[in-house]
């Protein structure tokens, strides 16, 4: 049994053949010993691409970085932070018709805090959606723990 990798440039895949199995084997593939076939198969199984060196010979690299998107989880933040805005513009209403004054101030507030969230995409919290998520939910917290009973449930979306 001989082991062969062929590299497709055009796709970037690469496929192994055994002369034992495959009667046709294309020109362009290499001969790679027995050991080098299972190193490769392991590497794979561990994340790694099996790609070509510079002499032409199969090599294990790391896959290519996929930077992360903020713009998706900004995008729910805000949509959701609608909901919450409306919810505290209801009750702001009832308490400015019912001459609660405090309440009025503190959905005036919150209010200021929400428009403020995205505030927190900066560089060290959009490396990743966990870290960026981590921050959102940091943000809410306070402003939040800054609001009277009554106003809390304006927020039961984001706490649940």
């Amino acid at each position: 049994m001989t082991i062969y990798l062929n590299f497709n440039s055009t796709t970037s895949s690469v496929a192994f053949y055994d002369s034992d199995i495959n009667p046709t084997i294309p020109d362009t593939a290499v001969e790679i010993t027995k050991e080098l076939h299972q190193y490769l198969l392991d590497g794979q199984s561990q994340g790694k691409i099996i790609s070509a060196g510079e002499d032409g010979q199969p090599v294990l690299v790391d896959p290519p970085v996929i930077p992360f998107d903020p713009a998706p989880l900004i995008q729910q933040v805000r949509d959701a932070r609608e909901v919450v805005l409306n919810r505290l513009s209801g009750i702001a209403l009832a308490a400015q018709v019912s001459g609660d004054s405090d309440t009025v101030s503190a959905c005036m507030k919150a209010r200021t805090g929400l428009l403020n969230i995205t505030s927190v995409v900066t560089a060290e919290t959009s490396v990743s959606y966990d870290s960026l998520k981590q921050a959102f939910v940091e943000a809410y917290l306070a402003i939040v723990e800054e609001v009277p009973t009554n106003i809390k449930n304006a927020f039961s979306a984001f706490l649940s």
